[in-house]
């Protein structure tokens, strides 16, 4: 299996052969293999970014419209902790994308776990607090968290990504201003995307 480095944007990225050939249909159209889908956590109706390189090549990338707005999301980030007090993360379908009052190294491009997704795809403000049976909120993530509130940024229906304020410390649980706050910042971000 060859193995290319490549720069996309401003990461250079490793290409890895994967042995699998495709042919374009009559309509141009070209079938993403089911395990590659599965890995990178590709769903229906996901936008993907087109690149093209030297000697032909053609590169696929997720899109994920609230990378555009990272900056304005760490801004927002920092609103939500300096108002509250709690770690607050931002983040699209797959990945954080900002943190603040956690250590952004642990947190930043990590994906996210499974059971955050599943809140986010509820579309609707989830507040969980769970003393005893804590939870993660990245995927493989041992850390664990008391409580989290996570709000969907919807835009014209449409799923972006979440706002989510959360804590370690059961003696500073999430207040509903703490939630009514993230309802704000997610609706706000959804202006801009």
């Amino acid at each position: 299996m060859s193995r290319e480095f490549i720069k996309t944007g401003s990461k250079k990225t490793i290409m890895k052969a994967t042995g699998i050939v495709r042919r374009i249909d009559e309509l141009g159209r070209v079938v993403i293999p089911k395990e590659i889908r599965k890995t990178y956590k590709i769903r229906e109706g996901d936008p993907l970014e087109i690149f093209t390189g030297a000697d032909s090549e053609l590169i696929l990338r997720k899109y994920s419209p609230m990378d555009e707005v990272r900056e304005t999301a760490n801004a927002f980030c920092e609103a939500l902790h300096e108002t509250s007090g709690k770690a607050a993360l931002i983040t699209d379908k797959d990945a954080v994308l900002a943190a603040v009052g956690a250590p952004k190294k642990d947190y930043i491009d990590k994906p996210i776990d499974d059971l955050i997704l599943k809140m986010i795809e509820e579309r609707r403000t989830v507040a969980a607090y769970k003393p005893a049976d804590a939870f993660a909120i990245l995927a493989g993530d041992p850390s664990e968290y008391t409580s989290v509130a996570v709000t969907p940024v919807l835009s014209d229906g449409e799923l972006f990504g979440a706002a989510l304020l959360f804590t370690r410390d059961n003696r500073e649980p999430l207040t509903e201003s703490d939630v009514k706050m993230l309802r704000v910042c997610a609706a706000s971000l959804a202006k801009l995307v």
